[in-house]
């Protein structure tokens, strides 16, 4: 099994990456409206995003997936970064269409992120902007509103910031404030029956002033003072601080964490200040209650988050510390989380300006939240479905006009010629022959119609009319001029009633040995089990004791075994099971003569080679196999191949290629696993594994499989379809 340290782990992270990217999409025109509809005042700058990010991994981590969220902030940049070096033109648009909806999610996040930013900019600028408000003198007769307005304007007028477009937004609304207050002041009750009257009656800034001035009403208008302008200036400034704060509070909600008011000693900003040493000695006496608590940890100069939380199945507690700067610690150890807090703020006491006390201590700013077990939870993290990545693959074929070679002849071309994303329907023209065929389909992923095609090329070349394929076993139904193509749909209702009975289906990929397999033996598909994983290889199943079962393979059988268009192949196990043996045995067996076998384990690099000379010299193409159970979790996590992510298992990759196999350099990579190309930019692990490897200048082509797949003793893959994991 992987080595972990059971006692704390990391997750790099650094807003860096995303303000860069944001600084260099500036442009583009989903960036420009976040910043304009979150009101960008200052421009995107090397100050950071701290508060923002913060906030959104607090929110996340009410739900427990705080380190989720940074992993795909990751994930995303990775995605968007990565270098298609594919000359593949279907390589290439799965790559773009990854790229499309990495940063879709990637501007949602930020659209957050900058919101929140900007509610906390703007409240710390309206706090400058008034921190000095001064008072003219009063004119005799003059009446109470309009000297408040008075005020605002004379303030605007003399103060440093008044060509700040946010200071002439704040001034309006005051003035505005000033009308709605003082009139409602001098209303009768009917007035409060209304539908304006009953809002403002309910507003906390509006009941203090009604409080603070109801038994001088009658005279207020000429008999006040210039304190009595400053209490009702102060009650408008909170009304504008709340409404600033309003989206940032129900964002709050809608994950289910609510303000620990009870802790704090300043209401009305939802913080406190304290010395580290006490900070940290009132979150030991909070252990008694075993309530999850989430901090705001800032300094003068940088925000940064603390999460505790109560592992109820464990009996333990799990501290996190996230900085935006640097990532993500977490512990299981208080005295361990502890050090390393003393030591965090220390080391940074300059750059992030806390401020040293007069014993050594340092002064930090806390603002707690909990869980709201009363809140309806939402806004959890939510990836692009398979779906929905496949209609931008149809897309970007049809916008491109994509055109490709089914054969190696060039003798059957294939057109991407458009796609309608109502209906989602695709067109596109087959040329052979001298023929053009018009091919018509509702299958959700063009690009997969694509291998498809290329698989039927004897049954393409018998075509004489335009026809349809539909997603539902992929049948073919004839198309005469009289059909309306407007009509079709992915409905199979309506297009059995446009177009009647199919005259035949494609065959998918497996039905020339579909006979040949239910004679077989039938492999367990290579999907994800509980048992642990083992370091010793020497335990492993060894893929040669289905010799006997190989011995026995049918010979009429045989002749379904293709040549190959590589010289070599590599078989490389990762996995220690019977299942995955056999899986392994079959895949050897297509080729037995120009095939070396290897046992490796990811975690520990431990080999074996049980067929082969790693000294061989190789001529031709090679193509390495790797077999091993897929774990696919139907969550928003990362799909896992034998334990391994992809990170490690592309560390295991690359160390094979330098140090074991030097020999046998990779003109293909095949990933034999269930599942293993499945789920959105999050989940998919080829695609992750692909931008792992193109990381170290490991770029070579990746083939994955979306559903169950084993394979048989003729080396032949069989798929299971989606839906029944757990029956075979």
């Amino acid at each position: 099994m992987h080595k972990v340290n059971l006692k704390q782990s990391k997750i790099n992270f650094q807003q860096r990456d995303i303000i860069t990217y944001i600084q260099r999409n500036m442009f583009n025109k989903e960036i420009k409206e976040i910043l304009a509809k979150e009101g960008e005042r200052r421009g995107i700058s090397n100050e950071g995003y701290c508060y923002g990010f913060v906030k959104s991994f607090l929110r996340y981590s009410a739900s427990g997936q705080g380190g989720e969220y940074l992993n795909k902030l990751n994930t995303y940049m990775d995605i968007i970064n990565s270098k298609n070096n594919s000359s593949n033109k279907m390589t290439e648009i799965e790559i773009d269409a990854q790229k499309y909806h990495a940063r879709e999610s990637l501007h949602k996040l930020i659209k957050n992120i900058v919101s929140d930013q900007q509610s906390i900019d703007k409240l710390v600028s309206i706090s400058i902007f008034y921190s000095e408000n001064e008072y003219p003198k009063i004119t005799p007769g003059g009446k109470f509103n309009e000297y408040i307005i008075e005020t605002i304007n004379y303030n605007k007028k003399n103060s440093e910031y008044r060509f700040d477009r946010l200071y002439d937004d704040i001034s309006k609304k005051q003035i505005d404030l000033v009308e709605r207050y003082y009139s409602a002041l001098f209303e009768s009750k009917d007035f409060f029956n209304t539908p304006k009257g009953k809002m403002i009656e309910l507003e906390p800034q509006f009941i203090t002033l009604k409080e603070y001035f109801s038994d001088r009403l009658p005279a207020l208008n000429y008999q006040f003072s210039d304190d009595d302008a400053a209490i009702f200036i102060e009650a408008i400034m909170l009304k504008i601080m709340d409404d600033i704060s309003l989206r940032e509070n129900d964002m709050d909600k809608n994950h289910g964490i609510i303000y620990n008011e009870g802790y704090s000693s300043d209401v009305k900003n939802k913080s406190y200040s304290i010395s580290l040493e006490k900070f940290m000695s009132e979150m030991k006496l909070s252990k008694k209650n075993k309530k999850t608590v989430f901090y705001q940890f800032n300094s003068e100069a940088h925000a940064m988050a603390i999460t505790v939380k109560y592992e109820p199945v464990s009996n333990s507690w799990v501290y996190s510390f996230f900085d935006p700067n640097t990532g993500l610690m977490k512990f299981h150890d208080q005295d361990d989380f502890f050090n390393y807090l003393k030591e965090k703020v220390k080391t940074n006491s300059k750059n992030y300006e806390f401020s040293v006390l007069d014993n050594g201590d340092y002064e930090v700013n806390i603002t707690e939240f909990t869980i709201d077990k009363n809140a309806v939870k939402g806004g959890y993290l939510t990836d692009s479905s398979t779906e929905d990545i496949a209609r931008t693959k149809n897309r970007l074929l049809s916008e491109r006009a994509v055109s490709i070679f089914l054969d190696v002849n060039k003798k059957y071309k294939l057109s991407y010629e458009s796609y309608d994303p109502q209906n989602q329907i695709m067109s596109l023209k087959l040329n052979f022959d001298g023929k053009f065929i018009k091919i018509h389909t509702n299958c959700i992923d063009g690009a997969d119609l694509y291998v498809k095609l290329k698989n039927n090329l004897s049954l393409l070349s018998k075509l004489e009319n335009d026809i349809f394929i539909s997603e539902d076993n992929y049948q073919l139904f004839n198309i005469d001029n009289n059909v309306d193509l407007s009509k079709l749909s992915t409905e199979t209702r309506i297009i059995d009633k446009l177009l009647g009975k199919p005259f035949d289906r494609l065959d998918v990929g497996f039905n020339d040995v579909y006979q040949s397999y239910i004679k077989e033996p039938h492999p367990k598909p290579a999907v994800g089990e509980q048992t642990p994983l083992t370091n010793y290889i020497d335990n492993w199943t060894n893929p040669f004791d289905s010799q006997k079962e190989l011995s026995a393979f049918p010979k009429e059988n045989t002749k379904l075994v293709n040549a190959s268009e590589f010289d070599h192949n590599v078989v490389i196990q990762i996995g220690y099971d019977d299942t995955i043996g056999r899986t392994t045995a079959n895949a050897m067996s297509k080729h037995p003569n120009k095939t070396t076998v290897i046992q490796f384990d990811v975690a520990s690099q431990q080999w074996k080679v049980l067929q082969g000379d790693l000294d061989a010299k190789i001529s031709g193409k090679i193509r390495w196999i790797v077999t091993g159970h897929g774990q696919y979790t139907y969550t928003q996590k990362e799909t896992l191949y034998e334990g391994s992510t992809s990170k490690q298992f592309s560390e295991g990759m690359i160390y094979l290629k330098n140090s074991v196999l030097t020999q046998y350099q990779p003109d293909k990579v095949v990933l034999i696993g269930c599942n293993l190309a499945r789920g959105g930019v999050n989940q998919n692990f080829a695609l992750k594994t692909s931008i792992e490897l193109s990381k170290n200048d490991f770029n070579v082509p990746l083939v994955a499989y979306n559903r169950l797949v084993g394979n048989t003793i003729s080396g032949k893959k069989v798929f299971w379809p989606i839906g029944r994991e757990g029956h075979y």
